[in-house]
Parts: structure tokens; sequence; C-alpha cells
């Protein structure tokens, strides 16, 4: 299970879900979320920032347990940006909000701050992709594209980090975005002229782009990482009410 909050983690136990199986993600996480994560022994926090590391080794320090952790990125996207320029809206309007920024180097800064914490275990990168049909000109084939430019970065600067600080990528959580189905209805925001019903990849497509990518790419494949998605647009697509408050600015 894929929590955001501490409401989430709560419904989570209540309908059942071991604490082992529950990633603790999302962005702006209260001191009660990670508090939640380090007392029960969650499968994973998906880290923000290094704010949020340093929070977090403080709490688990306190309760005096280990919390395995996930850096989660906001890559460059200078490669997917060269081959659609027209992703540059989706990136500054949809995208802008995820992880620890690779370029500035802030996104090394924290994984130093997890890898020196003494209460926090550094496993690997998350990095949510992301779906590319909300504000620009989507095909599947962009869409494919889309992730293979993404993980392709991701992968390389997992080669980096693993090097800098001689600590293994165990686990690479790809995020979400996927859609399901054999089309998926889209218009540019704001103006709705444009609305139709387009393909949408399959998903051996999908494991293609991601996989193929991966296996190219990550160096030390005698150890390769469990691979992670956050499937819930896949699986339940329009049947839901997203409700939300800003947290953090």
């Amino acid at each position: 299970i894929d929590a955001s909050a501490e409401y989430e983690v709560g419904m989570a136990l209540a309908a059942g879900i071991p604490a082992g199986d529950i990633i603790l993600n999302g962005n702006g996480k209260s001191d009660a979320a990670l508090e939640a994560a380090a007392r029960l022994g969650m499968r994973q926090v998906n880290v923000d920032s290094r704010d949020e590391a340093e929070r977090l080794q403080a709490i688990a320090a306190r309760l005096g347990t280990t919390v395995r952790c996930l850096v989660r990125v906001q890559l460059t996207y200078a490669e997917l940006l060269a081959n659609d320029p027209a992703f540059e809206s989706t990136l500054r309007i949809g995208e802008g909000k995820f992880g620890n920024n690779v370029g500035t180097g802030q996104a090394m800064a924290t994984i130093e701050a997890v890898v020196r914490a003494p209460n926090l275990e550094f496993l690997g990168l998350s990095h949510h992709v992301g779906f590319s049909g909300y504000m620009g000109d989507y095909t599947p084939e962009k869409e494919l594209a889309h992730h293979r430019d993404a993980n392709r970065e991701l992968a390389r600067f997992a080669n980096e980090a693993s090097a800098a600080f001689g600590a293994p990528i165990r686990r690479l959580d790809l995020g979400g975005g996927f859609r399901t189905g054999r089309e998926v209805l889209l218009s540019t925001p704001g103006a709705g002229a444009d609305v139709a019903f387009h393909p949408v990849p399959t998903a051996e497509q999908y494991a293609e782009a991601v996989f193929g990518t991966l296996e190219a790419e990550l160096r030390a494949r005698s150890e390769r990482p469990l691979v992670q998605f956050e499937t819930g647009g896949w699986q339940i697509a329009d049947a839901v009410v997203l409700l939300a408050r800003v947290a953090a600015v």
C-alpha cells in the first residue's frame, strides 16, 4: 500500500495491511506520519528533502528504531525535453513538485544525509515519471519515449550515487502515471476544443520501455534492484475523487 498521510496509514492498518507492507510517500510529510513510519516499521519512506531526512533521523533516534528509506528525486529531464519540447508545460505545471532536484545537487545532498544518518537505511531511489497527456501533445509513442528517457536518466544517476557513497541501489520506485484500457479522454486544459479519445500503451509496451532501459543502463547487474510501481491509476482509473489541502509551500 502506498500512503501519503498518516490517515491513509491508519486506513491501511484498519484494512488489515501489515505495517511492513506500507510505503510512506508524498510531499510535506508531517512529523506524525514520519513517527508512524519509524514506530510501526513500515516498508520504506520515500524521502522528499534533506530537511525531511533530518526530521526522520531525529524521530527514529528518539524511538530507537531504524527506518528504511528511498530518496525521491526530480530529474533534469534534459534528454526528454530535447526529444519532446512540448513536455515543458507538463513539467512546469504538473511535475515540478516531486522530490530532490538532481541538477542542483539537492538529490546528492539528501542521499548523503540518509547514508550518514545512523538510524536511516538507504535502499535506493524513487521517481514519479507521471503521465504525459495532461498538458501537451500526447501520443502513445511519446508516452513510452518519456518513460525511456526518464528511466535512462534515473539509472545513470543511480550509478553515480551508488559509486559516490558505496551504497548499492536495492530498490527503484518508478512511481505511477500508467493508464489502462484501450484509450483515454484528453483535452488541453483551458481549451477543450481538442477533446478526443487517444490510445494508450499496453502493459507489455510499458514494461519494454522501463525494463529495457534499466537493463541497458544500470551497472552492477549481478545485484539488480527490486523495481516497484505506484499502480493506483492503472487499477482504479476514474473511480475516485481526490480531496487535498496545501500542507507546505
